[in-house]
Order: C-alpha cells, then structure tokens, then sequence
C-alpha cells in the first residue's frame, strides 16, 4: 500500500537499483591442468612394473617349452642313430617258431625286405607262368601238385597273373611257411602259402587251389564212410534232419566249397571239441578250414555228413596229417 511522505520525511526513490540475482553454487570442481611432461612421467611410472612381470612371465614360458622340447626329441636309451639307415622302420625279421599243432597259425609280421626279394619272386613266376608245368616247378612236391592240377583244371588251365603283394593285408608266419595276400591280373586279392623245403621258397598249391581229396559233387554221389580231406568255407546253420535231427546230440554247419557252388551240412557232436573250434567269433562267416569228413554207415542223406577232425583252421596244412 503506498504511503505517503509526512511532513519532514525526504521522499524515497521510485525506482530501486538493479539487483544482480544471487549464482548457483556449482558441484564441478575444476582440474588443474598438467602439463606434457608431467603426464609421461606418470605414464611411464604406472607402466614399468607391468613391463617387466609380462617380460619375465614370457621368459618363463620359453624355458618351459624349451626343456619340453629338448625331452621329447632327446635320443631314447642314449643310443647313436642314423636317419640315413631306413631299415630302422621296417618289419622285425622273421621269427622261427617251435613246431606246433598242424591247426596252429602264429601271427608274425614278416620282414619286407625278405617279402620282396625271396617271396615275391617265386609268387611272380607261380602267377605267371603260361602253363601248368611250368607253375608246378615252383610248387611244394611239383610232381603230384602237377597230377593234382591236371585233375582239377584238365585243359582249361590259365596263368592267374600278378600284379602286386597286398602289403596293406596281415601277413603271418608260422615256421618255416609264410602266409600273404596278392593281387591277380583280375584285381582279385587271394591269400597264398610259401613253405620253405630245401632251401628255397616254394608255393603251397593245394591251399592255394584249395584242393580237396574229393569234390562235394563226387562226395554227394560217392557217401564214403572212411574220412576224406575236404577245404571248405563252414558257416554255422540250424539244419537237422534224417540221421542229423537231434539237435541236442548235433550241431550243425554248412561246408561249402571254394567257388560257392556246392555245399553239404557237417555235424560235430554239440558242445564237443570241433563244435567249439568251428564256432566263429562275432562278425566273423565263411571261415576256412580244413576238415576231415565222412558219411555215417547208416547214412540217409547225400547232404549230410560227420565232420570228423579239424586238419587246419585255414587251407594250409602245415604238417602231414597222420
């Protein structure tokens, strides 16, 4: 409410003076600034101490390697070396073996040298050779291996072929005999037998032919009741029937011949000594063996027959049978 000067009192101003209004207290507090040389100084005093633990950290890890390295390509045993012998990576040699069960193959890796400059020469010249006489000269007991592959090939007689030894396939020995694998000139890959006789490597024909005393075709015809030696691929099978129909008393087997094409059933007493050796492990079928069979007196059947003795797992007889 305006009042109005009494009498006396000095008349105010009307206008009051400009008041600068009152600044907010700021919450920023300034930095100094440093200069250049300062700022590195600092820099280099945080940094050092890093520097050095990263620098003796790697140093560490490098004696570490170091040393690792140093055992593991040190010479084993201390013995002196020389890259430039190959033979150091090649198979051992050959093993002799004491003698053994006819049915006995020895796995033994055969040296590669003696593979290549005694054994293939002598499959080569089997392999290749244009007629049959010629092939049984290099054979064991040439005279009646060269009967024997008359009576089997008559004139039909062809030279097999050879074009390398399977070296990727187990080799075996056991003895005096080897055992490997070949390729023909058909690309077929065969097992094939060496005895050593005489002096020399000779080719084993009958397992390579896989000879029988008597074919399956003239066994079924024939019956014999005198024990046979037969090659064949056994495949067990639940086949009983006639003579064969207790399977209590039997077990039953499948023998079939080296091309396929003919078979007869073998029985072995169940759970007996042949029955467990014919019996294949699993995975395993079309095992070869070499078996002594014949027909019971009685016999009612063509296809049917005893196994009577196991000559060899595998066709190759290492020994005479008695």
């Amino acid at each position: 409410m305006l009042r109005l000067p009494t009498k006396g009192e000095s008349t105010p101003p009307l206008v009051l003076p400009k008041q600068e209004a009152p600044k907010a207290e700021s919450h920023q507090r300034r930095r100094e600034r440093q200069s250049a040389e300062i700022f590195d100084e600092t820099f280099a005093k945080k940094q050092g101490p890093d520097q050095t633990l990263v620098r003796i950290i790697m140093a560490g890890a490098t004696t570490i390697i170091v040393v690792l390295l140093a055992g593991l390509l040190w010479p084993k045993g201390g013995n002196d070396t020389d890259d430039s012998d190959s033979t150091s990576v090649l198979p051992p040699e050959l093993i002799d073996l004491p003698d053994r069960e006819p049915e006995s193959i020895v796995n033994t890796v055969l040296s590669s040298d003696l593979v290549r400059k005694q054994l293939e020469p002598v499959i080569r010249e089997f392999l290749e050779s244009p007629t049959m006489e010629e092939a049984a000269s290099h054979t064991r007991r040439p005279t009646r291996t060269l009967q024997r592959m008359k009576k089997l090939h008559g004139d039909g007689y062809y030279s097999p072929g050879f074009r390398q030894i399977k070296w990727n396939v187990p080799m075996e020995r056991d003895g005096e005999w080897a055992m490997l694998s070949v390729e023909d000139s058909q690309f077929r890959t065969l097992p094939i037998a060496l005895v050593r006789e005489d002096g020399r490597w000779q080719i084993d024909w009958e397992s390579w032919a896989g000879w029988s005393e008597v074919d399956l075709t003239t066994l079924r015809k024939e019956k014999p009741t005198e024990p046979v030696t037969v090659r064949v691929t056994v495949d067990p099978i639940d086949y009983y029937n006639f003579s064969f129909s207790d399977e209590s008393k039997w077990s039953s087997y499948r023998l079939s011949d080296p091309e396929k094409i003919e078979a007869v059933y073998g029985y072995a007493p169940s759970l007996g000594e042949i029955d467990l050796r014919l019996k294949p492990n699993s995975g395993e079928k079309d095992l070869r063996f070499t078996l002594s069979v014949r027909y019971p007196d009685d016999a009612t059947s063509d296809n049917q027959l005893i196994i009577d003795r196991i000559l060899a797992r595998g066709w190759v007889i290492t020994e005479e049978a008695p």
